[in-house]
């Protein structure tokens, strides 16, 4: 069956609007489990995600890609740089949670995207078209 790009706007937008959907759920999440230590909550998080993503990895037969990722000196780098990063900004989110500043941490993720669109400029060089400008 091929797709029109109406039908792909309308299952974007449904994923988008489910995603903004389990974010605003976030914070009573965290909120739920406050009593355990923000590291504790973290550990879940990576097994758990680290659970599905495996059988996601099976289920579309991925494993030699991961495999081929993993031998890959710079790729394997690469991957280990950006879980950290992920892995301290969750930390820092969670910790956020814990300590009542809700609304100060949403601001931060509101902000990302345009911090991401000027590291996307400044270090590699993007440009954005006029409509992508006026979006900013």
């Amino acid at each position: 069956m091929i797709e029109t790009e109406a039908q792909r706007t309308r299952t974007g937008m449904l994923y988008a609007l489910a995603t903004f959907g389990a974010w605003g759920l976030n914070p009573f999440y965290f909120k739920a489990v406050d009593q355990f230590p923000a590291i504790e909550v973290l550990a879940h998080r990576v097994v758990w995600s680290s659970l599905l993503l495996a059988a996601l990895i099976s289920w579309g037969r991925q494993w030699p890609r991961v495999r081929a990722a993993v031998t890959a000196r710079r790729t394997l780098a690469t991957l280990a740089l950006t879980s950290l990063i992920i892995g301290g900004n969750w930390m820092i989110y969670i910790h956020a949670m814990d300590s009542d500043q809700v609304l100060e941490s949403s601001l931060g993720y509101f902000i990302n995207p345009l911090v991401n669109i000027l590291f996307g400029r400044v270090f590699l060089g993007e440009r954005l078209s006029r409509t992508q400008m006026l979006e900013v």
